[in-house]
């Protein structure tokens, strides 16, 4: 499910279609939302018959050239086989699965035996080093792919995430990586590459050498607006309702989403969770309707919805029009509230 973003949507997909390869950066705070909207931008690509899997790409601190480019042969040789499982009998798949093999087995590098190694298949026996062999044979078995995939479909979309990770031992680290992939794969026709990690790691990696600065585009995320959060609550309310014949009843208050959104500064994942948590806690403690949205309210004029700070002694959250304090103590099988603000804790 996807709600908002339709401008950096139609960008990306924009950046996708108008090219024969792209390689487009999506930075961003965490939990902003740049993996979902990734996600859906790979789900739109597919959708007009270009190639991908759900699955991401990731970085690891301790990743060399030869353990990015493997993940990206893996990347490309999944996303053709799901696509075209029958394409999987056809020696340039059969080449690619011999290194998709070594590199699951060694972790990405060390020694395997493989049958079939080189240029053309045979039954021979030959004891080759995954990391070597990819750096010199890997680009060559890339372009083989993507031409497949050129020949049956419009090309390939690779998901490579939490560049973060890859800066961690340095910007430059993460740079060179980058620029040892740029022309022997990044620039591979039919080749369409979404780079996602903090702004930080992304804007640093692809503007440290002017070799990515000319081929890597950059699109920064910013906190989705509250009305897009709200319009995302709302389908996901619909989403899961158990009777379709029923309005849902949203179980958090729009108020109290409204209150909350600003104390996350733009973590989305962060702010449903503490919804989810929050309303978990509560269900069954207030409301005077069983389906009444949990809402934050005020206890008087020292607290307001509107600030994050509370010098109220009472206040505590209710159910949405109600006017009692949930159940007494001598109604032993449900528990009494805590006393004191439902959002300071005074």
């Amino acid at each position: 499910m996807f709600v908002g973003r339709d401008t950096e949507a139609k960008g990306l997909l924009s950046g996708i279609g108008g090219a024969g390869s792209s390689r487009q950066a999506v930075g961003g705070a965490p939990g902003v939302g740049k993996t979902t909207l990734v996600q859906s931008v790979k789900a739109a690509a597919i959708a007009h018959d270009y190639w991908a899997t759900q699955g991401r790409i990731p970085f690891y601190p301790d990743d060399s050239v030869e353990r990015v480019l493997g993940r990206i042969l893996e990347g490309i040789y999944e996303a053709v086989l799901t696509a075209r499982p029958h394409a999987a009998e056809q020696p340039a798949m059969q080449r690619a699965q011999q290194y998709v093999r070594a590199f699951r087995l060694t972790g990405g590098g060390g020694s395997l035996s493989v049958a079939g190694f080189g240029g053309s298949l045979t039954q021979t026996t030959a004891a080759i080093t995954p990391a070597a062999g990819l750096i010199l044979d890997g680009p060559r078995v890339i372009r083989e792919l993507l031409d497949l995939a050129l020949a049956n479909g419009r090309g390939v979309v690779l998901h490579l995430n939490n560049l973060e990770n890859l800066s961690d031992k340095g910007v430059a680290n993460a740079a060179d990586i980058l620029r040892s992939l740029r022309d022997p794969v990044l620039l591979q026709a039919g080749l369409h590459v979404l780079l996602v990690g903090t702004a930080e790691a992304v804007t640093a990696a692809t503007t440290a050498h002017q070799q990515l600065r000319s081929v890597f585009s950059l699109l920064t995320l910013e906190a989705m607006p509250l009305e897009d959060v709200q319009a995302l609550l709302a389908a996901r309310y619909r989403h899961l309702v158990l009777d379709a014949r029923r309005a849902p009843t949203p179980p958090a208050a729009p108020d109290a989403v409204a209150t909350l959104y600003p104390l996350f500064h733009g973590d989305l994942r962060g702010l449903l969770k503490a919804l989810e948590e929050g309303v978990s806690l509560l269900v069954g403690l207030v409301g005077d309707a069983p389906g009444a949205p949990v809402a934050l309210r005020p206890c008087g004029p020292r607290c307001s919805a509107a600030t994050a700070t509370c010098s109220g002694r009472r206040c505590h959250l209710r159910a949405s029009g109600s006017s009692r304090r949930g159940p007494t103590r001598s109604a032993p099988t449900r528990p009494r509230p805590r006393s004191g603000c439902g959002r300071c804790g005074k």
